[in-house]
């Protein structure tokens, strides 16, 4: 009996692992997204896209109007960054971003005027 319950148990594991591995190859591969769908976005999120043209351009004139966010981890950051940039690692998910909110809000400070910049 107890052979048979263990032998059971293996035989589900292992169809368990197999389903798991089945499930992960059938992923899809990310929806890439064009232009318009981006900018909807941003439009719907309150945000504005600028050409980074345009970002350097406002930045050499007045760096003190922006803040520059570096979303990498801190070891990307150290290796090189930005000048003027300040590290906040943040993973792009949802929950992330999520968890993050007030840390984030309290980097960003109040200030309305200032130009935000996430990389």
């Amino acid at each position: 009996m107890t052979f048979l319950v263990i032998t059971s148990v293996i035989l589900i594991i292992a169809v368990a692992v197999g389903v798991l591995v089945w499930l992960r190859r059938r992923r899809a591969a990310p929806r890439e997204f064009d232009w318009p769908e981006i900018a909807a976005a941003a439009r719907q999120g309150g945000y504005e896209l600028i050409l980074t043209t345009e970002l350097a351009a406002g930045y050499l004139r007045d760096p003190a109007a922006f803040l520059l966010v570096d979303t990498r981890e801190p070891q990307e950051f150290q290796a090189g960054h930005i000048r003027g940039a300040v590290n906040f690692p943040l993973k792009p998910t949802r929950w992330a971003r999520l968890r993050a909110g007030k840390a984030l809000a309290a980097l960003l400070g109040p200030d309305p005027r200032l130009s935000v910049v996430f990389y």
